[in-house]
């Protein structure tokens, strides 16, 4: 059982690796591992989105090097099966170390000197697991839909360190339940700030409050949760002031950044194997400052996205207030409050749009507010593995339900809502646990 259960969780921990001491230091060690804790969360969901675009050109280098990343761009069942480093065992990794450090400071008593360091260690590794659970959720499970939440199969909610323990996957509803109480407590304890943006703060665990919410369509709770992460932090960057001669334009840990992580970098989602869609690159008019701070066009079908604000290659994948302004903005849209919804849309994008280019946007109804904010979501947060969540909650709504089209090598591949916008669970993990396949 232990060794099925290793296989399942496709996490290899050191067996030497004994509960740390008492001393608080020793677990915030463990959590100051940004290699696993900040730097491999799953990017899979971009590769499969309408986002990204691999030429027939780049198409041999990608799949001899993985198969999983033609796989998932071109949605087949074999996915994950070719690299023990994937878009589930990564996240499990993170699962792992935080729940060894919520076992080693549920063994220390703090004193009074040391409660608040308690406090943060406590609060970053809920923040940590529960940012890890979300985002297995997003590839791994149905979207959330509360007439069926409590039937359809999510991920495996490991809550210890056990690894003789039998593994088996809880529902949609346990899942989202499990998330919102690690980030509940995590909000609380957490500290209002943070000496690097790799830890995370109140603000981060409000913000991904807003996000949970949002997925779970609970428009009024991701609103409270937006707004009040603004309160704590509402930095936006004012895009008038970067230079787009520069290879990368945006900073590490710039200003809008609340909490700093990144993706696991594969080909599918690597420029020059990966480019941005065309269709998506055109909706940016000449007046929209992120079309030449997200992009560079090199030439006909070859759009690079270097707008990361991990400030490099690899695509962010952390929270930052762009996002939270606009789960506001889609909140406020969804509540019938049209005027707030395009105020505070419009105070992000008049730091997006050249001075004094920008004209403010207008809506006269609740429906032409939603639309609006529903495509500058869109073309605010690409290349973050956030469009394939939304792709999935969104064809909940007739209204936004896409079937996404691809064509490579001649061959037109299609996938619609019904089809649903799921992965497959790796094939060593299914045969280790028993347990069902998506």
């Amino acid at each position: 059982m232990s060794t099925a259960c290793e296989k399942f969780l496709d996490i290899k921990p050191d067996k030497k690796l004994a509960l740390p001491s008492d001393k608080l230091e020793n677990l915030k060690l463990l959590l100051d591992d940004t290699n696993t804790m900040n730097q491999q969360y799953p990017s899979m969901g971009e590769a499969a989105s309408d986002n990204v675009y691999i030429p027939d050109s780049r198409w041999d280098a990608v799949v001899q090097v993985s198969a999983t990343s033609g796989n998932a761009y071109l949605w087949q069942r074999d996915v994950f099966n070719d690299n023990e480093r994937n878009d589930w065992s990564l996240p499990y990794a993170v699962v792992f170390k935080a729940n060894l450090v919520l076992e080693g400071a549920q063994e220390i008593s703090p004193g009074v000197s040391d409660q608040a360091e308690w406090n943060m260690i406590r609060g970053s590794a809920l923040f940590f697991r529960a940012y890890a659970f979300y985002a297995l959720l997003q590839e791994f499970a149905k979207p959330y839909i509360a007439a069926s939440a409590n039937q359809d199969p999510g991920i495996v909610l490991k809550l210890n360190t056990d690894i003789n323990e039998r593994s088996k996957r809880a529902s949609v509803k346990q899942c989202y339940e499990q998330v919102l109480r690690d980030l509940n407590e995590a909000a609380v304890l957490l500290p209002l700030t943070v000496k690097y943006k790799t830890e995370p703060s109140r603000a981060a665990a409000t913000a991904m409050l807003a996000r949970t919410f949002l997925s779970m369509s609970d428009y009024k709770s991701a609103l409270e949760n937006a707004e009040k992460s603004i309160q704590l932090y509402p930095g936006l960057i004012d895009y008038n002031t970067l230079n787009p001669a520069l290879t990368y334009p945006f900073k590490r840990f710039n200003e809008e950044v609340i909490f700093h992580a990144s993706l696991f970098l594969d080909r599918a989602v690597a420029y020059p194997y990966a480019r941005a869609d065309e269709k998506l690159y055109n909706e940016y008019g000449s007046e929209d400052l992120r079309r030449n701070l997200f992009f560079r066009k090199n030439g006909p079908d070859d759009i690079q996205h270097r707008g990361s604000y991990d400030g490099s290659f690899r695509p962010f994948g952390g929270i930052a207030n762009d996002e939270i302004y606009l789960i506001a903005a889609e909140c406020l849209a969804r509540g019938s409050q049209t005027e707030k919804a395009m105020n505070i849309l419009n105070l992000l994008l008049s730091k997006r749009f050249r001075k004094p280019g920008f004209i403010p946007l207008t809506a006269s109804t609740e429906q032409e507010a939603l639309d609006i904010v529903l495509k500058e979501r869109r073309k605010e947060l690409l290349f973050r593995n956030l469009r394939w969540g939304d792709l999935n909650r969104l064809n909940a709504e007739p209204r936004y339900r896409k079937t996404i089209e691809k064509v490579s090598k001649g061959i037109t591949y299609s996938l619609s809502p019904d089809k649903g916008y799921v992965f497959p669970i790796p094939k060593r993990v299914i045969e280790a646990s028993g347990m069902s396949q998506n």
